[in-house]
């Protein structure tokens, strides 16, 4: 999805990563 748009963060693994917010998809 478009990531410009609601980027939030996320714990996965251990680490914080950036998630979209509309879809929940990790970013980084």
């Amino acid at each position: 999805c478009d990531q410009s748009t609601r980027v939030g963060f996320a714990v996965q693994d251990g680490r914080k990563v950036r998630v979209c917010r509309k879809c929940g998809e990790a970013i980084d």
